[in-house]
Order: structure tokens, then C-alpha cells, then sequence
């Protein structure tokens, strides 16, 4: 397998690393479940024909033969993941036998899930080893759940997408631009004849200036995406035709039927079920089996150091200190090593992220550090976390 080194961390934006402690108990998650509701989608007339009520418990119902199941998120909205955790841990309850692709791991640190669920690693190994907040870097928090449950249940998760680095490199250069590297990471086939589906990426396209490289690279780094991610499903669901495969990912892969679940059915003859989430009261009937509405959560802001890093495999080093920020304040300088918050080491992103999990701003902390130069003394400072910044850079 192929080595992929970490990501730098100025890649990412602030919004994308705010992270947190979330814990959801099973009485939250059934209080979560009676308060969603199914309001449209094509699945509404088999419900009333089947003379259930547009219940979740109706809609559970209408889930339990299915071998694949498409759940959709906006990955910065936590009451869209909330959604999904009841919905896996209702189906659950009714004995259905689970496993769980996410798109937010890629595809080449499959095996770090599995050492994860079988208690080979931790927690935080696994997240440095598949470098969660290098190449995903949505809030942790969001996930977390879902990831708990998994492990609580012994539920297989599934990685499906693919590595950043292919994406970057067609991204740039398209794909009869790649090497013979990048091209044996490719999924074995592609569908481009959807056309419906390509003028709503043009549409999208459009909107977002900043995107960098031209339509057609865009196009196809979105239809690698897709055909990754189904080509993941496709082989899961070939070896196991006793499990039910949940495939929780973004709205984009799942609308229409368009992105994953059409190559998925391309590929096996399964149409299986999308769930989706009633975004801005959109209820056209065609964009999923079952559209849903849940109650929005929001997460309070993770606390801030006020400070830019550069990480390695051995150590995080400030590169940049806001001269506003609590960092500042408290006599950390540029050089600096980050040694230890709280009293837990910290060697790299992974670290640094877990040891704020669960700080808000306002939290008193303690700093070790050193000047870069490895035999440099040791400082201890006390700081107070700040709130997050509207910083382009990336931040911490």
C-alpha cells in the first residue's frame, strides 16, 4: 500500500477545525428520533399505501429489507449527523445486522478502522492514523457519535472515499494528466453520461469562484468521488450480502439519486433507500425516497490558542501568533514547540485536537514549551482559551 504523508495544516480553513466534546446517550437519541419527521419524498405514497403513519417508527419500517441505505448531511450541520445516529440506532434495535461507510475516512486506512472496532487501537491512534484532521477536518465533534455507537456495537465502518492527494492531482492537471501512480489509485470505471447530474455541478461550479482549476477537472474529481465511494459499496455488499450497508455522506452524492447511489445500482442492480435532509424547505419529491426534518443542534465554539502550527510526525511548532490572542498574551513565541497542554504530550495535530476537545473559550490551561532547538529549557505558561477568529489561516 502506498504511503500518504499528512496534509499540510494551512490547507485548511478555521470553521473546518473547531473541534469539541459530544456525547450523546441513548435516551438523547431517542428524543432525537421522535422528533423527526418525514415530509416528503417518493417513499410517502408507499408509506400511506402500506397504512403506516408518516412516523419514524413508519419509516424504520420501510428500511428493514433493504441491503443499502443512503443517508445524506451537510457535513457542517450536527443535527443532520444527530439524524443519522437515530436512524442507525433504531434500525439497530430492530436487529438489523449493520455496518457503516463513511465518506469522511479514504479508502487506502481501511485497516485502521478495523484495528479500531477490534480494539487493537484507541481512539486518538485512529484518528492520527487515518489523519482525520489533516484530510477531513470537519468537527470531529459531529462524528464522534456515530463513531462511539460503531464501536460500542461491534459495527463495522466502512472507509469510502478517496485519497486527497489523487483528488489534488486531478484537480490540477485532469485525468489524462495523471501518472501511472495516480491512476492505480483510480476507481476501475466511470459513467459520464448523466448529464442532469453534470449541469448541476456546472450550476455549483459557477457559484463558487473560488474554486481553483477548470470545470472539466472539477467535474471529474467530483464523478472520482462518486465512483470511489460506490466502488466501495459495491465491493462491501458483494462479500457480505447478510449486512446492511448505511452510507452516510454528503447531500451533494446522494441528490436525485446522482453521485453514489445510480453507480452503486450501476454496478449491483440495488436501488436501495436515500434519506435526505429537508434543506431551506426544498420538498421536491425526486430528491430522495424519504426527505426528513430534524430539529437543528448547534455545538458551542472549541477555545483558542490564538496561534498557526506547523506539525510533523515529532512535534507541533508556532509559526504564527495572533497579537490579540491569549497565546500572545501569555509569552508564547514564534519557534516555540508545543510540549504538553494540560499534561498531555503533544507530538502532532492529532494530539493538540484532542487535548481541546472538550475546552470551551474561557477554559485556564497550561502550556510546556520550548524554543525549536531540541536542547532548548522548557517554559510552563497558564493562558485562557480564546473564541475563535474570523483568521483566513488556519488556526488553533
Amino acid at each position: 500500500m502506498p504511503q500518504f504523508p499528512a496534509l499540510p495544516l494551512l490547507q485548511l480553513l478555521l470553521p473546518l477545525l473547531l473541534l469539541g466534546l459530544s456525547a450523546c446517550s441513548s435516551q438523547e437519541t431517542i428524543d432525537q428520533a421522535e422528533a423527526i419527521q418525514v415530509v416528503g419524498g417518493k417513499g410517502l405514497p408507499r408509506l400511506a399505501d402500506a397504512g403506516q403513519a408518516l412516523s419514524f417508527t413508519g419509516l424504520i419500517g420501510q428500511l428493514l429489507q433493504e441491503d443499502v441505505i443512503f443517508i445524506g448531511e451537510i457535513h457542517s450541520e450536527y443535527g443532520h449527523q444527530r439524524m443519522q445516529l437515530a436512524l442507525l440506532e433504531a434500525l439497530h434495535r430492530r436487529k438489523v445486522k449493520l455496518a457503516i461507510g463513511v465518506e469522511w475516512i479514504q479508502r487506502p486506512f481501511q485497516q485502521h478502522l478495523d484495528d479500531f472496532i477490534a480494539d487493537r487501537i484507541d481512539e486518538a491512534e485512529m484518528l492520527r492514523r487515518t489523519q482525520y484532521f489533516s484530510r477531513w477536518g470537519h468537527d470531529y465533534r459531529h462524528y464522534r457519535p456515530i463513531v462511539q455507537f460503531a464501536k460500542r456495537e461491534g459495527l463495522p465502518l466502512i472507509a469510502l472515499n478517496a485519497p486527497s492527494e489523487l483528488i489534488q492531482a486531478i484537480m490540477q492537471g485532469g485525468l489524462k494528466g495523471l501518472d501511472d501512480f495516480y491512476v492505480a489509485q483510480l476507481p476501475e470505471e466511470y459513467y459520464f453520461t448523466n448529464e442532469t447530474y453534470k449541469q448541476r455541478l456546472q450550476r455549483i461550479y459557477a457559484r463558487h469562484q473560488g474554486i481553483k482549476g477548470s470545470f472539466g477537472n472539477f467535474y471529474e474529481v467530483q464523478l472520482t468521488w462518486d465512483e470511489t465511494m460506490a466502488e466501495q459499496v459495491t465491493r462491501f455488499l458483494e462479500n457480505d450480502s447478510e449486512t446492511t450497508l448505511v452510507v452516510l455522506a454528503g447531500v451533494g452524492h446522494l441528490e436525485y439519486g446522482h453521485g453514489i447511489p445510480d453507480r452503486v445500482e450501476r454496478r449491483t442492480e440495488l436501488l436501495g433507500k436515500t434519506l435526505l435532509p429537508a434543506l431551506d424547505g426544498e420538498l421536491d419529491p425526486q430528491l430522495a425516497d424519504f426527505l426528513l426534518s430534524a430539529p437543528q443542534t448547534h455545538l458551542p465554539p472549541i477555545g483558542q490558542l490564538g496561534v498557526e502550527l506547523r506539525h510533523t510526525p515529532q512535534q507541533s511548532v508556532v509559526v504564527e501568533i495572533d497579537p490579540k490572542g491569549p497565546a500572545h498574551r501569555a509569552g508564547l513565541r514564534k519557534g516555540d514547540r508545543i510540549l504538553k497542554l494540560d499534561q498531555q504530550p503533544i507530538q502532532d495535530l492529532t494530539d493538540l485536537k484532542l487535548a481541546l476537545l472538550d475546552k470551551p473559550p474561557g477554559t485556564q490551561v497550561s502550556l510546556v514549551v520550548a524554543a525549536e532547538a531540541q536542547d532548548s529549557p522548557s517554559r510552563l505558561l497558564q493562558l485562557t482559551l480564546g473564541k475563535p477568529t474570523q483568521r483566513k489561516k488556519a488556526q488553533l
